[in-house]
């Protein structure tokens, strides 16, 4: 499954920042190994293996209810698809670096298939705009600085001097998933809570996505990545696999087996 755009090519490597000491206590790793993929997480590939390994489905979401909180970006937003899938926000977001008002619908488009069908998305994510002055030029820092630094650094960024209210590291990765990174290190990944119940569940290790912390996101990236190359797939692919084996409607996937959802 390839769900990259522009600029964006998928790494295997352990970002710079990642330590196998620094794991939490409940994470068993050496330095000189890779991390194995949980029994769980493979049996989840081969099902998903077996199933022609489907893209993650697309996602439904309230169109009129965006362009009522966005009416300036209206032809921007009845643009989209809908129902709206990975690859199509990959595409919105291949500007993002460019200018503010590119950063802006950029991350908008993101909020779109991160909220899906949830009512109160447009009106979080206007929310978020409004109340900081200087959003659309720390979203559009943010791009820059995933396409020349990677991810780590720029959710470093966004955790500390271009920090926003009410953006929490949940949807602060899902813009940062569709924003293209052309330097080399890990692939920008999805980080929120049900991925890390995924991880829990699934390795009994301790990845929270509740509060920003770089080393954290930074260990998860090296953690997804060595479970990539157990399993010979695609970090992203990992990130998905994750996600909808905990993931309730309208996110569930028909594949994942009830005993593991």
């Amino acid at each position: 499954m390839n769900l990259a755009a522009g600029c964006r090519r998928l790494h295997r490597r352990r970002p710079a920042a990642w330590s196998p000491f620094a794991m939490m206590t409940t994470m068993a790793t050496t330095s000189t190994s890779t991390i194995k993929a949980p029994d769980a997480l493979r049996e989840l590939r081969q099902r998903w293996a077996a199933a022609g390994r489907p893209a993650q489905k697309s996602i439904g979401w309230p169109r009129a209810s965006w362009t009522a909180k966005f009416p300036e970006h209206t032809a921007m937003l009845n643009a989209l698809p809908e129902p709206i899938g990975r690859a199509d926000v990959s595409a919105a977001c291949r500007l993002a670096a460019g200018s503010d008002d590119a950063a802006v619908e950029a991350f908008v488009v993101a909020m779109v298939w991160g909220y899906g069908s949830v009512g109160y998305g447009p009106w979080r994510t206007r929310r978020i705009l409004d109340r900081n002055p200087d959003a659309a030029a720390s979203l559009r820092r943010t791009a820059q600085i995933q396409g020349a630094e990677g991810a780590v650094e720029a959710y470093r960024f966004l955790a500390n001097n271009g920090r926003l209210r009410y953006l929490g590291p949940a949807f602060a990765t899902k813009f940062l998933h569709f924003v293209p990174q052309c330097g080399d290190g890990a692939s920008a990944l999805i980080h929120d809570a049900l991925v890390s119940r995924a991880i829990r569940d699934l390795a009994g290790q301790r990845c929270s996505a509740t509060r920003w912390s770089t080393p954290t996101y930074a260990r998860y990236l090296g953690l997804v990545g060595d479970w990539a190359d157990d399993l010979d797939l695609d970090p992203v692919d990992i990130e998905m696999l994750l996600f909808v084996s905990r993931a309730p409607l309208p996110w569930a996937e028909s594949w994942v087996s009830a005993a593991d959802a």
